[in-house]
């Protein structure tokens, strides 16, 4: 047989049909145990379309699923590992199924050793990555390694949308041309299938066998140019200039001696993940790298150190008044985890190694999504621990009740209400539930932090264009100047233009509009009974008079948010104005 006959043999349909098969054969010979698990997360989706009863009274099919997926990833790490390491395959089949077991058992019932499903899901995510790389491999390796996973994942996706969309678009294209009665389930059962299924085993054959190939410039060659004007012209001047400002915070908090911030742990994390993103990233191109990426390559461990010390002192100052809660552990996690990255570059070894920039925050996650040393164990302990504090004054006072209650709260939500429930006498009913609990400890379960704001008019475009309409239609006259709608803030005023070409200022001024142009001023003041009325009233149109009692205005309000206090805070409004007081 001729090249040229060759080459058109290997392109049809019989070809096409070999290579199918011999890709899921592949697949399944290779990762029998993740697919095992994900055959069960498909009929638990199948259950949960069927709306089938389900035998665990306390987890549902969809919990099932979920718990199943799990199992699979975990499997998927452990085929990985022992593939990676060239250690037997029977092994990984059996430790797949041990770890895919252990996984799945946390996530149904999560409950029991305080799981927290999210951060446990994305812990096994990152251990996809990190896992084979454990004790071998080189940086080099590993981004390379991470980018065919993502081009697998993509893979992936593409044929979830391509096989499920296309069947459902066959499936809608029979039913409107010929008539077909087709059930709603059946694309239910279809995206079910191709989702759990035929698209993750489509990607798992996709995952390279090979976990020593190094990017070569042939394969990064067109990377190049993009990668180099990315961090020289956006990442690094970008990280450059938010280490800049974070130092200047410091420098702030030095010399006036007052406490960080609340938000500034988010702020500290967002630099953290841009910083080691950006590093993830550009690995295989710093031989290449220019002035600003050289920079930000050989002195970013400094960067980090004043940032973490105000992340540990924010933090410090947020869980001695409020307590741990998952949110507040997590940021500690990312502190002492970017503290440990950032020590381990003073070792020559693990200088520069982006191994360790993933691997320990995937470690640390994974640890901190259950047991006692786990995110929400934590923060139930702790929080438990600042309601005791707070009730063992004998006379509480209003600030101490309400930190008491928020406790309770947290506690009931995390249905740990149990550790602090008071033991009933003998003949008395244990009290249950939040309401009870407090008020057998004799605090108002009703009392609340006084709002800071609260919104007193809220009203959808629709109704609003029905007022606009009615008002023109039958109450326009004498106010022939609109200004759309504007929308005000204490402190932040709105300049305008005029039909005549003069600038006019709209702000909120207290609890009144104050309108300036370069000539002069008017004052209308806005009352908050007047505002929260409107949605009882006829006509939504409020009609303002100017201090001076002369000059006139027409509001349309779209929504208002109050203060405390009973000052406007937050004004979008139609305003109508005469033109004769304003020439």
């Amino acid at each position: 047989m001729t090249i040229w006959a060759e080459e058109i043999a290997s392109t049809g349909w019989k070809s096409v049909l070999r290579e199918m098969q011999d890709g899921i054969g592949k697949a399944l010979s290779r990762f029998p145990v993740p697919i095992a698990f994900l055959s069960m997360a498909t009929i638990s989706a199948f259950m949960e379309i069927a709306d089938a009863s389900f035998a665990l009274p306390w987890r549902g099919p969809n919990e099932l699923m979920a718990a199943f997926l799990g199992a699979a990833a975990a499997a998927l790490v452990c085929t990985l590992v022992t593939e990676a390491h060239q250690i037997k395959r029977s092994f990984g089949y059996l430790s797949g199924l041990l770890f895919g077991l252990l996984l799945g058992a946390l996530l149904l019932d999560p409950a029991y050793l305080w799981v927290q499903e999210w951060s446990l899901v994305a812990a096994l995510a990152g251990l996809i990555l990190v896992a084979p790389f454990t004790l071998r491999g080189n940086s080099s390796q590993f981004w390379m390694f991470s980018l065919r996973v993502a081009f697998s994942v993509m893979l992936m996706v593409l044929a979830l949308l391509l096989f499920a969309g296309g069947t459902s678009a066959t499936l809608a294209t029979l039913s409107f041309l010929f008539g077909f009665d087709i059930d709603q389930g059946v694309y239910q059962y279809v995206w079910a299938f191709t989702g759990l299924l035929a698209a993750p085993v489509f990607g798992l054959g996709q995952l390279p066998r090979n976990f020593d190939h190094e990017p070569r410039l042939s394969q990064i060659g067109a990377m190049d140019r993009g990668m180099r004007a990315l961090g020289d012209f956006v990442a690094a001047p970008l990280l450059i200039l938010y280490a800049a400002i974070l130092h200047l915070y410091a420098a702030k908090i030095v010399l006036t001696g007052e406490l960080p911030a609340g938000q500034i742990g988010w702020l500290v994390l967002t630099y953290g993940f841009c910083l080691f993103g950006t590093l993830l990233v550009i690995n295989p191109f710093l031989d290449l790298a220019r002035a600003p990426t050289r920079f930000v390559l050989r002195f970013w461990p400094a960067f980090l150190v004043v940032p973490l010390i105000l992340l540990a002192l924010a933090l410090w100052v947020r869980v001695a008044a409020f307590g741990f809660t998952p949110d507040r552990y997590m940021v500690m996690l990312f502190g002492g985890v970017s503290a440990t990255v950032v020590a381990l570059q003073l070792v020559p070894t693990l200088r520069g190694d982006i191994r360790l920039i993933l691997a320990l925050p995937v470690a640390a996650l994974f640890l901190a999504s259950f047991g006692p040393q786990g995110a929400r164990a934590v923060s139930v302990a702790s929080q438990e621990d600042r309601f005791r504090n707070a009730i063992a004054n004998e006379q509480l006072t209003q600030e101490q009740e309400l930190q008491a209650l928020a406790s309770l709260r947290y506690l009931s939500g995390q249905g740990a209400l149990q550790r602090v429930t008071p033991v009933a006498a003998e003949g008395e009913v244990l009290p249950d539930g939040y309401e009870q609990v407090a008020r057998a400890y004799g605090l108002d379960p009703e009392l609340r932090y006084p709002e800071r704001e609260r919104l007193v008019l809220r009203r959808s475009e629709t109704l609003l264009a029905e007022d606009l309409g009615e008002y023109l239609g039958s109450e326009g006259y004498g106010f022939d100047i609109f200004l759309p709608q504007l929308s005000l803030r204490q402190d932040y005023p709105v300049d305008v233009a005029l039909p005549s070409g003069k600038n006019i200022r709209v702000s909120l001024a207290e609890d009144s509009i104050l309108l300036e142009t370069e000539n002069n001023s008017a004052r209308f003041h806005v009352a908050e009974q007047d505002v929260a009325a409107l949605e009882d009233r006829d006509s939504r149109v409020l009609r303002l008079i100017g201090e001076d009692e002369e000059r006139e205005m027409l509001v349309i309000p779209a929504f208002a948010f109050v203060s405390a206090d009973g000052r406007l805070q937050t004004f979008e409004t139609l305003v109508f104005l005469r033109g004769q007081d304003w020439d």
